[in-house]
């Protein structure tokens, strides 16, 4: 066994980078040297954990008592280990993303926001192997609190005002403690509760990223679907009239988000919108109950994390090279940045869920549980979903390479800075190659279903 599969070492990694990072802070070719080895040094530690566990195992480490049946765990099982190799390796991808944006922006703080990254990763960490509620809990907060001076990292009244939105997320007869469960954990995004997300669009685009594929709202997804799984049981709740609400408040949220998508001209508003929607299919999917609709919904975070960050990449990119964030703005933009919007186009067909697009690959698994359980309702809300989802993306896409520039007076540009070039590509090479080569993801998604 290799001495780095140890899943403590998951924790430690990110959370000694930060401390490294903040003493660099004088030294920002240093600083940015340790986040990018920090990262990939937390890639290799999370990878060694993945063949013990595919062979059945479940390494497990006792942190601490706090008062007798009060313990803090972690434990790996497979869906805490697709989350945390989905994190980790965006993580590397983000920081190389980020060195490009902060600097080409001049943005303020950029140690803090390292450090406050690094901590984020390693609370997605402790998240991601809980093996407990108490543990979950904690972790949880921990990434509320550290996400709070990256929303607001421009000191702006709107970026403050965002930021306390965010730390509003925290978690609080079966099925109401369902119901607790499903809206307490806020960084799911089910509607009501999900206004935090579009407001924390004020934020630099690597933290929209951190919000939208990396960390945060993937952690709500996953402690959704772990509570559903590991904490209820897909028996328990399969038999309980009292859990019938939870899909019909997923493809509620699906529809009604994507309706708000359309009629959103900022790009990243929509692109927030497009999240909250997205991330409802994961729900809807646990909420079958089917074990092909929970596999679903297992890939659907992986799937949605590389697309989505993709996303976001695109607009941070557009944002940093042509300053321009509305919709309506983008016409002829491909002709200028044609590997943005190539990206870009990748990451909103797998939204949409084309082949060979990983999006393709979740979608398939959640029509196949839908339609083994007979619930064609939903089968209606996915189609729905498909068709808005089209309907607010690809015109995005025509525009970009089919519509002549408008003549707006600005300064010439063309890409953005290599760094974000580079994550970009990235990222949309994945959303395609998670579709052509999905045995991991398959593997570990089955392993949910089994136990």
């Amino acid at each position: 066994m290799s001495l780095l599969a140890d899943p403590l070492l998951a924790l430690l990694v990110p959370s000694a980078g930060a401390l490294l990072i903040a003493l660099a802070s004088r030294l920002p070719n240093l600083r940015e040297t340790i986040t990018l080895a920090t990262s990939g040094l937390l890639v290799a530690v999370v990878a060694s954990l993945v063949p013990q566990v595919l062979d059945g195992g479940r390494p497990a480490v006792h942190l601490a008592t706090m008062l007798p049946g009060l313990v803090l765990e972690l434990r790996v099982e497979p869906l805490g280990m697709l989350f945390a190799l989905v994190a980790a390796v965006l993580w590397v991808v983000n920081s190389l993303y980020s060195i490009g944006y902060m600097r080409a922006n001049k943005e303020q703080h950029q140690t803090r926001f390292y450090v406050c990254f690094a901590i984020a990763l390693a609370s997605t960490m402790g998240i991601a192997f809980a093996a407990n509620l108490l543990t979950l809990f904690l972790f949880y907060e921990v990434l509320t609190l550290c996400t709070y001076p990256l929303v607001t990292h421009h000191g702006t009244p709107a970026s403050r005002s965002g930021g306390i939105l965010a730390g509003k997320t925290g978690a609080v007869t079966t099925g109401v403690l369902l119901a607790l469960f499903m809206f307490g954990i806020g960084k799911a995004a089910l509607m009501p509760v999900h206004r935090w997300l579009p407001a924390a669009m004020v934020a630099p685009t690597p933290v929209s990223a951190l919000l939208h594929a990396v960390a945060v709202v993937k952690a709500g997804v996953f402690s959704v679907v772990k509570v559903i799984v590991y904490v209820f049981g897909v028996d328990l709740l399969a038999g309980l009239a009292t859990a019938a609400w939870l899909p019909v408040i997923a493809g509620l949220t699906i529809v009604l988000a994507s309706l708000t998508a359309l009629r959103s001209d900022n790009l990243k508003r929509r692109l927030a919108y497009s999240t909250v929607s997205q991330l409802s299919y994961v729900v809807l999917a646990a909420a079958l109950l089917t074990p092909r609709s929970v596999m679903a919904a297992a890939l659907h975070i992986a799937a949605h994390a590389v697309a989505k960050i993709t996303l976001f990449f695109a607009a941070g990119a557009i944002y940093t090279a042509a300053h321009k964030t509305e919709v309506s703005e983008l016409a002829g933009i491909g002709r200028r940045m044609p590997i943005t919007m190539a990206a870009f186009t990748i990451g909103a067909l797998s939204m949409v869920g084309v082949p060979p697009t990983a999006g393709f690959l979740s979608k398939w698994y959640l029509l196949g549980g839908a339609m083994a359980q007979g619930q064609y309702a939903a089968v209606a809300v996915i189609a729905l979903s498909t068709l808005l989802n089209a309907a607010y993306f690809m015109p995005i896409v025509y525009m970009a390479f089919f519509r002549a520039p408008v003549a707006d007076g600005q300064h010439a540009y063309g890409e953005a800075p290599a760094p974000m070039l580079i994550a970009l590509a990235l990222t949309a090479t994945a959303t395609v190659a998670l579709f052509a080569w999905p045995d991991l993801a398959l593997q570990l998604a089955a392993g949910l279903v089994g136990g």
